[in-house]
């Protein structure tokens, strides 16, 4: 995960991400830093 100003980047270790993986990744990253939808990034590490 990287955090600046404006964005939070999230890079998860699989090939791919269900719709709901991703909602619940982003549930979790607005929660803890108060960061809107908008501004999270969630993207599977591509191998």
């Amino acid at each position: 995960m990287r955090i600046d100003d404006q964005t939070v980047d999230v890079v998860v270790d699989k090939a791919t991400l269900s719709d709901s993986e991703v909602a619940q990744i982003e549930d979790i990253v607005k929660r803890k830093t108060g960061f809107k939808a908008d501004q999270i990034r969630i993207n599977p590490l591509k191998k």
